[in-house]
């Protein structure tokens, strides 16, 4: 059935759907509602990009723009997944972006609004985003022009695994996936990639210059899951969760604590699968973050 054309934003002057030409996904689909796709340009002209999204199959669409740069270095969106409703990763090609690694992106809120993962590798043009099955969306792996890269923490930190050219990626197991070259062959992969580890900021002479709370590993988490936060000086700090009503679950952390990296460790024990949030105090500053526990 098409879509009626009052249903759907129009595009602007030279916009398309996507540019995964060298790999990648142009559209991506959580349950039975709900769709998104990205926009790409015939030419770089400096508008901006936009992420398309329906909760209603594709009978009505909305539009909102991508935080990419408007530096006319950036043609289009690559690749596009969703692991819920919710969450889902943008990531794109454009010398500028890729210089300066400002070419992947994160929705929290199913693409009403997206911010970018910096600082993130630079110099890398992304193919293929994925996420690895039996990971429960922990970890993620990407083909871009020089080599794969994987994330063992949803998205938050990345690394090389190796520097050979893939396009198109999929992965079933930690342990297995394949991936399409320029050369007319197609590469299995056989790491184990559960055994890839999160890269956790060194605690040296150059201590953490901001406060920061971290994105917790993995999301969505059963029954464990990590919270990770910088310091940039010494202070009393509280780390507590909270359910969707506002009800205090569980106090993680309530002491004075010192300048550096810190990780707690949070076992939900017997709550029920839910959204729930972490608030971080520290020195007047406040940060809050969604997880879900899903049994």
């Amino acid at each position: 059935m098409q879509t009626p054309a009052e249903n759907i934003p129009p595009p602007l002057a030279d916009e398309w759907a996507g540019c995964t030409g060298d790999g990648g996904t142009g559209v991506a689909v959580a349950g039975d509602r709900c769709a998104w796709f990205c926009t790409a340009y015939g030419k770089k002209n400096g508008q901006p990009l936009r992420a398309y999204r329906s909760s209603d199959r594709g009978q009505t669409w909305s539009v909102s723009e991508m935080p990419f740069p408007l530096d006319g270095t950036v043609r289009g969106v690559t690749t596009l997944i969703f692991q819920d409703s919710l969450i889902g990763f943008a990531g794109l090609g454009g010398s500028g972006a890729r210089a300066r690694g400002e070419n992947l992106a994160k929705t929290i809120d199913g693409g009403k609004t997206w911010t970018l993962i910096t600082p993130f590798i630079s110099g890398l043009r992304m193919n293929t985003l994925c996420f690895v099955p039996g990971t429960n969306f922990g970890i993620m792996v990407a083909s871009t022009t020089a080599g794969l890269i994987c994330s063992p923490d949803g998205g938050e930190s990345w690394q090389k695994l190796d520097s050979d050219k893939f396009y198109g990626i999929s992965f079933v197991s930690p342990t297995c996936g394949w991936g399409t070259t320029d050369y007319r062959m197609i590469g299995k992969f056989i790491w184990d990639l559960s055994a890839v580890q999160p890269i956790v900021d060194a605690v040296q002479e150059n201590l953490p210059h901001t406060f920061l709370l971290r994105q917790n590993y993995p999301n969505p988490f059963n029954p464990a899951t990590t919270i990770e936060y910088s310091l940039p000086r010494a202070s009393f700090v509280t780390l507590k969760v909270f359910d969707l009503l506002g009800r205090e679950v569980r106090t993680l952390v309530h002491e004075q604590q010192s300048a550096a990296a810190h990780s707690v460790l949070f076992e939900a024990g017997e709550l029920p699968s839910n959204i729930y949030f972490y608030k971080l105090e520290w020195d007047g500053a406040c940060e809050i973050r969604k997880m879900a526990l899903v049994r």
